[in-house]
């Protein structure tokens, strides 16, 4: 009878060695990361939030940010041995430098097919208005964001002007995303 008695604080003492051995586990594992943790702290000791920015959202430089990426980890293991940015990064830096200009009555149209854009200036560019023309179709996910939108050729862009945009963002040769200011001056729209 006695031995029964004591079963039920066996079972609890195996769970209770069991747990403390996996929190063990995941702690040792987590040391394996720390040298790359305090490399990442000495580039971001001293720089601005632009280019803290740039650094956290750039998925080939900063090994947090390819911990999302499973399917891409070893090509951007290698780009960063290139010493390479990604576009996301280029795209916060974009954003980032925009929304110091950008005022809060503005309407930005976006004029390419990148999400990582629409995001960004989204969040960055708020509480100004960002739009994008899907036609009328639901946005449900990242991919129908960036195939059912409606882009304007260049030589209509001005036409945004009279639909109440302020500025709109499109791409150049080579894919540069710039943000156009359409309200008029001497010279007409200005990057």
């Amino acid at each position: 009878m006695a031995s029964n008695f004591n079963q039920p604080l066996q079972v609890r003492a195996v769970a209770g060695w069991l747990l403390v051995t996996a929190i063990a586990l995941i702690v040792l594992g987590s040391l394996a990361r720390l040298p790359q943790h305090w490399r990442l702290q000495r580039k971001l000791v001293g720089k601005n939030v632009a280019k803290r920015g740039v650094l956290g959202a750039d998925e080939i430089q900063n090994f947090i940010g390819r911990a999302g990426h499973v399917n891409l980890r070893t090509k951007l293991a290698r780009d960063a041995d290139r010493k390479r940015t990604s576009g996301i990064a280029a795209v916060w830096n974009f954003a980032y430098s925009g929304a110091e200009v950008m005022n809060e009555d503005a309407r930005v149209y976006v004029n390419v097919r990148q999400s990582s854009v629409y995001f960004f200036t989204t969040f960055f560019f708020y509480p100004a208005r960002v739009e994008m023309d899907s036609g009328g179709k639901p946005i449900n996910s990242v991919e129908s964001l960036g195939q059912d939108i409606r882009l304007l050729p260049p030589q209509r862009l001005g036409e945004l002007y009279e639909r109440g945009y302020s500025h709109v963002i499109t791409a150049r040769s080579g894919n540069q995303v710039v943000l156009m200011d359409l309200r008029p001056t001497l010279e007409g729209a200005r990057p």
